[in-house]
C-alpha cells in the first residue's frame, strides 16, 4: 500500500499523463519502471525492492485496465503452487488451508 502511494511514483505518473498525454496505465507502468530501475541500481536490500515495485505496478495497471489482478489463483480444492517467482504480497495472502506446498525457482 505504501508503494502504491509513493510520492515519486504518483507524481511521475501524473506528470506523464499531463505533459506527455499518456494514458494512466502506461504512465504508471513507465513511472514504476523508473523507480524500480533506480532501486536496482542501488544494489543490496534496495535492489530487492525493485521486484516489489513491479508487483505493485502490475496490480495498479490491472485495476486501471479493468483486468484481473495478478496473483495466486483461487481454487476449490487444496493444491501445490508452482511458480517461477512469487511476489511478497501473494506470499502474505496464501491460504495455508488451500496451498499444501510451494515450489519456486
Amino acid at each position: 500500500a505504501q508503494m502504491a502511494t509513493d510520492p515519486t511514483l504518483v507524481k511521475t505518473a501524473q506528470d506523464a499523463v499531463r505533459s506527455q498525454r499518456l494514458a494512466p496505465a502506461p504512465a504508471v507502468w513507465a513511472a514504476a519502471e523508473d523507480v524500480a530501475a533506480q532501486l536496482a541500481g542501488l544494489g543490496g536490500y534496495m535492489a530487492e525492492r525493485a521486484r516489489d515495485v513491479r508487483d505493485v505496478r502490475d496490480r495498479i495497471v490491472a485495476r486501471l485496465l479493468d483486468l484481473p489482478v495478478p496473483g495466486v489463483p483461487r481454487r476449490e480444492e487444496p493444491f501445490v503452487l508452482v511458480a517461477h517467482d512469487l511476489a511478497p504480497a501473494d506470499t502474505a495472502l496464501l491460504d495455508t488451508e488451500q496451498v499444501r506446498a510451494l515450489v519456486t525457482a
